[in-house]
């Protein structure tokens, strides 16, 4: 069974590349032109599932997988990700758990509980960092960033924080309660949150996010905002007394300060762009303390993660979490659960690419000189170089070169008009030549011919100079239906020409096909 997280509709993929010229590490596949995610170096951050336009990126779907394990497990929790408050601000908490708990889960539990613990432990961690003797921490708490760190950053691999996700903080504290029997579901924004799931050795069953939540909803005919929640309605067993800040930028940093001061430096970063500039030639010089950075994929934290409500400002958004974290403290969470967890450098993502190679895949579209390299990220990629090594690895074909297409279709369409016995020319809107060959020039007037020397495609020249019938590709420029096309025969000068007028496009450009049918080899049979 395919259990790859993102994938590609290939009947909806339009070979437009936004998904390449967006995905922060590339790893998108182009293959008979179409876009395919590489899940072996894939961050899962979801980018690509935001920006196609065509919708072709699509996520695994996990709610029948959801539906089949709640019909087998004797007991079902939800872990629901603290940016619930931004997604469903329509209602109430206990509206919410009202409905979660319709769908067949015996008890809801905020995976906020496991921010708790984690920032708990964090705030151990960094007391003890100088000691440890790192000069930097990363909190380990997105998923699409330790990917990141562990695919594109491995000399990061050992600051990384030993201390993971809430999500399986959250699931080990969940199992110590309902025992190591009990269905362990995850419902939040995030894409990487099922690759995690995956990976977490059973810890959590299945991830659902919340565009699933509300499928799920849909077909159960649930309306959070109308459930009339009871006592029963609350969550398990308590309400965090911290974590409820991780999804906004700054809200880990904000949780761990108030498990006790700190006296190291703390910086956040939210979206892989700026991630990737922050990580960028890091300073040997650091405090004595060191510097812990907190890293989320998405910009603005997880409430804007790939699958939450986009329709509202991250403003909005991250209002509704302070408001949601001001209304009740609870007691502190404290429980001996074990948050560590272990980060490893994967192997090396991509095989190392030699020079003679890239100059041969930039000969492959053309461009053999540094001057033909004209950087212009049409296909996706940075530079030309970078393309060239995408063309090696077999993530990138030459048609995905806009100059390379361009110039290769100009040439064939030169080499045509050439090989034509037929006089042939191009016109735009204002009836200037845009390319003609050298048939159509010999049948002009020797002052037009005389033009031609000095430039022989006559591009620029003006039509009504050269033709006395010129207004017939007026007509077919700005036809009505029916008078696109005009076949007849021309009088020019001394010259009858047999000749086909059409439009290219409408009202924009025009082409004509003429014969002599005065010359005297002309075959009878070539006229009709």
């Amino acid at each position: 069974m395919n259990r790859q997280v993102i994938y590609t509709e290939t009947m909806r993929c339009q070979d437009c590349y936004k998904c390449v010229r967006e995905c922060p590490v590339k790893a998108i596949q182009i293959l008979d032109g179409h876009a395919r995610v590489v899940e072996d170096i894939c961050i899962l951050c979801g980018h690509c599932v935001m920006v196609c336009p065509q919708s072709a990126k699509k996520v695994r779907s996990d709610v029948e997988r959801v539906r089949r394990l709640l019909e087998l497990k004797p007991v079902a929790v939800a872990s629901l990700a603290p940016s619930f408050a931004a997604e469903f601000s329509g209602c109430t908490a206990g509206q919410l758990i009202a409905s979660i708990r319709k769908l067949g889960f015996a008890a809801v539990s905020e995976t906020a509980l496991g921010a708790d613990l984690v920032s708990s432990a964090m705030r151990n961690e960094l007391g003890q960092l100088a000691h440890n003797g790192r000069n930097f921490l990363i909190g380990a708490a997105c998923p699409a960033v330790v990917r990141y760190v562990s695919f594109y950053r491995p000399d990061l691999v050992p600051f990384l924080s030993e201390n993971g996700s809430p999500m399986i903080a959250h699931a080990r504290y969940l199992r110590s309660r309902f025992g190591e029997n009990a269905l362990v579901v995850f419902i939040g924004p995030c894409i990487a949150k099922k690759k995690e799931a995956d990976e977490s050795g059973g810890l959590v069953n299945a991830v659902l996010t919340f565009a699933e939540l509300r499928q799920l909803f849909e077909e159960e005919n649930i309306d959070p905002s109308v459930e009339k929640p009871t006592s029963n309605d609350a969550f398990f067993p308590q309400r965090p007394s911290k974590g409820e800040l991780y999804p906004i930028e700054g809200g880990m940093i904000a949780s761990i300060k108030q498990h006790g001061s700190t006296d190291v430096p703390c910086m956040s970063f939210s979206g892989m762009g700026h991630i990737q500039a922050a990580l960028r030639d890091l300073p040997d010089g650091t405090p004595e303390t060191g510097i812990f950075l907190e890293l989320l994929a998405c910009e603005g934290g997880c409430i804007n993660g790939p699958c939450s409500d986009a329709s509202r400002g991250t403003v909005s958004k991250r209002m509704q979490i302070l408001l949601y974290e001001k209304q009740g403290e609870s007691e502190p969470f404290n429980t001996k659960i074990a948050c560590q967890v272990k980060h490893s450098a994967a192997k090396p993502v991509q095989r190392q690419v030699r020079e003679e190679e890239i100059r041969a895949a930039l000969a492959l579209v053309g461009k053999k000189e540094p001057s033909d390299e004209l950087n212009c990220s049409g296909c996706g990629y940075d530079s030309c170089r970078e393309f060239a090594k995408a063309i090696v690895i077999g993530h990138a074909e030459p048609t995905m070169c806009l100059s390379y297409m361009r110039n290769l279709a100009q040439k064939k369409a030169n080499a045509l008009l050439r090989a034509m016995p037929s006089a042939a020319v191009v016109v735009n809107a204002d009836l200037k030549v845009i390319e003609c060959n050298e048939p159509f020039v010999r049948i002009l007037e020797k002052d037009a011919q005389f033009v031609a020397e000095a430039k022989p495609t006559l591009e620029g020249a003006d039509l009504r100079k050269l033709l006395p019938f010129w207004e017939r590709f007026n007509d077919v420029l700005h036809h009505s239906p029916g008078d696109a096309f005009i076949e007849s025969d021309f009088r020019c000068g001394e010259r009858i020409l047999h000749g086909t007028i059409f439009s290219i496009e409408k009202e924009m450009i025009a082409g004509g096909l003429f014969q002599d049918i005065t010359a005297p080899w002309i075959q009878k049979d070539r006229v009709i």
